[in-house]
């Protein structure tokens, strides 16, 4: 029981960051599956999710987490290809902004980026 109410705890989106790491690398010199929340340095977005692929153990599952950055938070989700097929990754901004492109496709040991701008008023 204890285990459980930890898991749910830890799981909680009130508990978001500006990233993520998860799985276990088949390599060893590899490291595990990134994702981080930043702003943008160019100024040509407000924000940007980067997510860094690494080949893992396990198998192919779908995962959703929670980014924030000074309470600007995203939505992100991550479905795993099968063995080296790739990983596809989709960005969920909060109102009044959106992500370009929505949703990326990364190969193994590569890195995407999702961008997030304001969208116009009118």
């Amino acid at each position: 029981m204890r285990l459980a109410l930890a898991f749910l705890v830890l799981a909680s989106p009130a508990l978001a960051d500006t990233d993520v790491r998860w799985g276990i690398p088949l390599a060893r010199s590899g490291g595990p599956n990134e994702l981080r929340l930043s702003r943008c340095d160019d100024g040509a977005c407000f924000a940007q999710v980067t997510f860094q692929n690494s080949q893992l153990r396990g198998m192919a599952l779908t995962r959703s987490f929670a980014l924030d950055l000074d309470g600007f938070r995203v939505s992100v989700t991550v479905v795993d290809g099968e063995l080296r097929a790739p990983e596809r990754f989709a960005v969920t901004p909060p109102p009044g902004f959106t992500a370009k492109p929505s949703e990326l496709t990364v190969g193994e040991d590569e890195v995407g980026t999702i961008s997030i701008v304001a969208m116009p008023m009118s």
